[in-house]
């Protein structure tokens, strides 16, 4: 059904399982992503990439091809795609940093992943450094946190959101599911305080 609809329309749902026969690669061939559109100058691509958080988009880099694999493996295995899917995919780690010519790596918490790039940068004798950044350049201290027992938690909370109220200021409470959330915000009600459960299935405009 789907080679019928791509010769009489050019496109059928899930195109993109097709890829690899669209462009022509062969068998495990890296996936064309938006690296490959960057111009080549020179023989080499120009461009940097910034990691934010390197921390936590580091080791995603890796485990993102893995869990894509782990999850088409099963519909090819069960008949619900053809094994060409495998290679509609995103890049693996190593596939990744070697269309990357330069980048900066953003983290407050640095880990392993961080030190073994530096590490391999270092014994290769190329130009990559660490940088500190010594101090938050907004001067904004991190707030306390109060940590309290979970006895009687609803009650304490609305106490505590009275006296905000009293000051004019908001509290916001939250909810592992929306039915809880809709009843909390009874309760809060039931309390005397302006209340609303901030679900997603609201509007902008209606919260």
């Amino acid at each position: 059904r789907d080679i019928d609809l791509i010769r009489r329309t050019g496109k059928c749902p899930g195109i993109e399982n097709y890829s690899r026969h669209l462009v022509g690669s062969a068998p495990g061939e890296p996936p064309i992503t938006l690296l490959d559109y960057f111009p080549v100058r020179h023989n080499t691509s120009r461009f940097i990439v910034i990691l934010d958080e390197s921390h936590l988009t580091l080791p995603q880099l890796g485990s993102c091809s893995a869990a894509d694999r782990s999850r088409k493996a099963e519909l090819v295995k069960n008949g619900y795609r053809l094994p060409s899917a495998l290679d509609n995919r995103p890049l693996t780690y190593q596939e990744f940093w070697e269309r990357i010519p330069a980048a900066v790596l953003v983290s407050a918490t640095p880990g392993k992943h961080e030190a073994q790039l530096l590490q391999r940068c270092l014994s290769s004798r190329c130009q990559d450094i660490a940088a500190d950044l010594v101090i938050r350049p907004t001067n904004i201290p991190d707030p306390n946190v109060l940590l309290r027992g979970t006895e009687n938690q609803l009650h304490d909370a609305i106490k505590e959101a009275k006296r905000r109220a009293q000051r004019d200021e908001c509290t916001i409470i939250v909810a592992l599911s929306v039915a809880e959330a809709k009843a909390v915000a009874e309760k809060c009600a039931e309390a005397g305080l302006k209340s609303a459960a901030l679900t997603g299935g609201l509007k902008p405009s209606e919260r």
